[in-house]
């Protein structure tokens, strides 16, 4: 899960984009950063993905070693924080 306001992803992607459109136009350059473009736009939604899992589980382990009966667990990053989430558990009745 990423926000839709992401500056750890979106300024850099927008650097990375600026410099492949009005950078200099030599071909092994323009390779250069499209693989590095490739690589971070991967690497920071796996990245994200990983903590997102791993945020869930935590909260799962959490309410198991409790002994707490919840139907299901919403998690999400922080606003302007992607590195940091929350979660919302719905106790069951």
């Amino acid at each position: 899960m990423i926000n839709v306001v992401d500056l750890f992803f979106t300024l850099p992607l927008i650097g990375i984009v600026a410099y492949y459109l009005f950078g200099p136009s030599e071909r092994a350059a323009s390779r250069v950063v499209r693989w590095i473009g490739i690589v971070f736009a991967l690497g920071y939604l796996g990245g994200m993905t990983y903590i997102h899992q791993r945020a869930t589980a935590a909260i799962a382990r959490d309410m198991q070693q409790s002994q707490t009966a919840y139907t299901s667990i919403f998690v999400t990053p922080t606003f302007l924080q992607p590195f940091l989430h929350y979660g919302v558990v719905h106790l069951a009745a």
